[in-house]
């Protein structure tokens, strides 16, 4: 009995609020699983373009090309000259930037490997966008 001259009450824990906490964190822990699979077969590339004082450069236009297919991703840099692709498929690519005043920036043979991030940074040199600074890497993980 309550000392306020009621009855008391036992405090009971709802059984299915248990069960679903641990349905819902299995139910995480499995599709966190998959969403790694997912990006097995995809890699990322991501850079910094800056110019030859290491000034970032906004606003640079970055084109990905599959180098066996031809499929073109376009990205631009951001306020920090920062770039990153969405996750692309494996394969070989190419990787030109450009931005007007300055000489075009390509590198090729770029080799993706599942799951990675690739980094290609790239300085580009004030001159005219129709010269082209070719840099050919062939690099493989």
């Amino acid at each position: 009995m309550d000392p306020r001259g009621g009855l008391r009450r036992k405090h009971e824990t709802n059984p299915i609020l248990p069960a679903a906490v641990s349905v819902f964190f299995a139910l995480l822990a499995f599709n966190g699983q998959n969403l790694h699979a997912q990006f097995a077969d995809r890699a990322v590339i991501t850079g910094v373009v800056t110019d030859s004082s290491g000034a970032a450069i906004p606003e640079a236009m970055v084109t990905i090309t599959n180098e066996g297919t031809g499929v073109r991703t376009l990205v631009g840099t951001n306020g920090a000259g920062n770039y990153s692709t969405p996750p692309l498929i494996l394969s070989t690519y190419r990787v030109d930037v450009e931005k007007q005043g300055f000489k075009t920036y390509t590198e090729t043979g770029i080799w993706t490997a599942g799951g990675q991030t690739v980094r290609v940074d790239a300085k580009l040199i004030v001159g005219a966008a129709r010269e082209v600074v070719v840099v050919r890497t062939g690099w493989k993980s």
